[in-house]
């Protein structure tokens, strides 16, 4: 069975983490995922109509198993925060995903990180459990159904 491409939610990651436009696949990905260790040529920039940054995305399908999405990473740049940018986001992502028969969504949180927690507990999130990542940092795992 041919791996499914990546999500291109505002630019499209190709094999080894470049920004040409050719999907990744989550067979690609799986391999080298680390939750908390996203390089930055992994990290795909939103942009606005003026060309300034917004703020990140990057999301794998069917990881880490079929109908299982996992947001690697979405941050929104601090001049932008507090415009409910990260909800109308997500919320767009969410509709994407059960369009693409997604039936829930993971995403790691830092233990030292309340804000972010609280933003996806938000977001219906919620903690199925902890890992540590190759940084020894706590991870908590969170999904969403």
């Amino acid at each position: 069975m041919k791996d499914k491409p990546v999500l291109g939610v505002f630019q499209e990651k190709e094999k080894g983490g470049t920004d040409s436009g050719t999907p990744a696949t989550a067979g690609e990905d799986k391999e080298n995922y680390s939750p908390a260790g996203v390089g930055e040529k992994q990290m795909k920039k939103t942009e606005n109509k003026k060309e300034s940054l917004t703020g990140l995305v990057d999301i794998i399908r069917d990881y880490p198993s079929s109908d299982i999405w996992f947001i690697e990473i979405m941050m929104i740049t601090p001049n932008k925060r507090g415009q409910k940018l990260g909800e109308k986001i997500f919320r767009w992502l969410e509709k994407r995903i059960k369009k693409e028969s997604g039936k829930s969504v993971r995403l790691g949180v830092l233990s030292n990180n309340p804000s972010a927690f609280r933003f996806w507990s938000r977001m219906g999130f919620i903690s199925i459990g902890k890992k540590i990542d190759e940084l020894h940092r706590e991870i908590i795992i969170m999904e969403k159904v």
